[in-house]
């Protein structure tokens, strides 16, 4: 119901606070006078990484991003050279420079994002980037790359607990080739048809989703209460010995 000028000054201040309230996370104290000194900016909290309102702001770029080019066509010539160069440099050079030691996700965080909004506005067929994203090699693991990303997990922390360590750039590699492989087959067989909205209901997809959820709420109350299940793992566990 707004205007769009409305609109996009909204969503940027909202943008605005998050990424603030991100960088301030390691700043952020109970006590008097509640604000750490700016010069420790980069000790941000770890709950700045894994909640919503310090995450936010990577996603309202999108959003202003699409309203940016809602009613506008990709720029052309050499502007969209440029701009789809600076794009992909700025993705490498977080993909390559950044590490568990960089401030995620304050401020340095523009780097990858706006890196990614120049590369949706500006590399298109009519540039040389855009045609290098195009290649079906590239698109064949954009649609498995959701499926894929959740397989890695699961695999990777498996991996760690039962060797103990880090696993090694072999076995990270056969994990990695694993991951790709099952995120086809999960992106086939469950991903592209839960999107097929011939196959499914509205109604079926919400109850679906409601039981799922209680499930696994209700099974992670008990695994807390029960310590992991602690008796089922080790009872048979004699103490004496």
């Amino acid at each position: 119901k707004l205007r769009k000028r409305k609109l996009i000054f909204l969503i940027f201040a909202i943008a605005s606070v998050s990424i603030l309230l991100a960088q301030l996370g390691g700043n952020l104290s109970t006590r008097a006078p509640f604000i750490e000194p700016f010069w420790l900016w980069t000790n941000i909290g770890g709950w700045a990484f894994f909640l919503t309102p310090t995450r936010a702001w990577e996603l309202l770029l999108g959003v202003l991003t699409a309203l940016y080019l809602i009613d506008k066509s990709q720029p052309k010539g050499n502007i969209s050279q440029i701009g789809s160069f600076i794009g992909l440099i700025l993705i490498l050079y977080a993909s390559l420079f950044f590490h568990k030691g960089t401030p995620m996700p304050g401020f340095i965080g523009l780097i990858p994002t706006v890196g990614t909004v120049l590369l949706i506005i500006f590399a298109g067929p009519n540039n040389y980037i855009g045609r290098l994203f195009g290649w079906s090699g590239f698109v064949g693991i954009g649609l498995i790359s959701y499926s894929a990303y959740l397989w890695h997990v699961p695999l990777f922390a498996f991996s760690r607990l039962i060797n103990d360590n880090q696993p090694t750039i072999w076995v990270s590699v056969l994990l990695i080739i694993f991951s790709l492989i099952a995120g086809y087959f999960s992106y086939k067989f469950i991903e592209k048809p839960f999107r097929n909205r011939a196959n499914f209901t509205r109604k079926q997809i919400f109850t679906f989703a409601v039981a799922f959820s209680a499930f696994f709420v209700i099974l992670g109350f008990i695994g807390n209460k029960t310590d992991g299940f602690f008796n089922m793992k080790y009872g048979w566990v004699d103490d004496n010995k």
